[in-house]
């Protein structure tokens, strides 16, 4: 046992272990931060501009919280249109440029002083998303190819780091729900997920009656979202499992996304699945990304 975990934190340090995984998941990810960006572009005013009825928050105290709360700031808040400018643009180089530190670091950069400007309206999705895409500023999966040195074994371990440092945040998003779960009645009675929707916080409501009308499916629906957190944090390293949890999980976040309204939520955790697709599987699909991209 010792030997295996000698073996693998040398590994760490010396060969990227999921570079086909960061290269669809960064892909994914990126593509994720410019549709949402796109949605929002009709209200972008009344949400990052001075006629927007948003309070600022700021975050002060060291140079880092400062630069990412530049919008916050009366005197640059006209300056949005320039940050959703920079986004945009390195989410579409990102596709087409090979080394994607610098725009990893845009795309950070002007995503966290967008949210920070909208931050008493954020969600979940939110704050998920700019842990990933921290992790994201972090993963390099060309280190394989840098020349041999400090630089290389520091940008390997750092990539290796950050993505497992992802995957970890994906089980813990489900290990907290499901503990919190745990602590309250109306989810082991099956209830919960009644509650939520007659909520008009939570549910959309086009879709509201039909599913407050049909209480077994709802209860139905409230255990195996249960069990499915539950399991989840085990069963993913299970190749075997994977696919059932993949398809439950992927219904579970849709319905979050599209019934329950929390579209940014339910939608990066789909997303985050990649993290978690077998890395020959992922070489197979980035392979033919890239081939299709040559051919164009």
């Amino acid at each position: 046992m010792k030997e295996k975990v000698n073996l693998f934190f040398q590994r760490t340090a010396t060969e990227v272990l999921h570079p086909h995984a960061i290269f669809l998941y960064r892909k994914a990810a990126y593509s994720f931060v410019f549709i949402f960006m796109l949605f929002q572009l009709p209200v972008a005013k009344h949400l990052f501009g001075k006629e927007s009825l948003l309070l600022p928050t700021f975050y002060t105290g060291n140079i880092f919280s400062e630069a990412l709360n530049i919008l916050s700031h009366s005197e640059y808040t006209n300056y949005y249109p320039l940050f959703i400018g920079v986004l945009l643009s390195a989410c579409v180089l990102s596709f087409f440029v090979k080394k994607q530190r610098i725009l990893s670091i845009l795309i950070y950069f002007c995503v966290a002083n967008l949210y920070h400007r909208t931050i008493s309206i954020q969600n979940g999705g939110g704050d998920l998303l700019m842990l990933q895409l921290f992790f994201l500023m972090l993963m390099n999966e060309n280190s394989d190819k840098m020349k041999e040195g400090n630089l290389k074994t520091i940008s390997t371990s750092l990539t290796n780091f950050a993505f497992i440092a992802s995957q970890v945040q994906v089980i813990m998003v489900y290990v907290v729900s499901s503990i919190y779960k745990l602590q309250g009645s109306q989810w082991l009675d099956g209830s919960a997920l009644y509650y939520v929707l007659v909520s008009g916080d939570y549910s959309l409501r086009f879709i509201q009656k039909w599913f407050t009308q049909n209480n077994l499916l709802l209860q139905f629906a409230t255990w195996i979202t249960l069990i499915f957190q539950l399991i989840f944090p085990i069963a993913i390293w299970s190749k075997k499992l994977k696919p059932f949890l993949f398809a439950i999980g992927i219904a579970i976040h849709l319905m979050i996304a599209f019934v329950m309204g929390i579209l940014d939520f339910g939608i990066l955790m789909i997303v985050m699945y990649i993290l978690f697709i077998e890395e020959t599987q992922c070489f197979r699909t980035s392979k033919f990304l890239r081939i299709v991209k040559q051919a164009r």
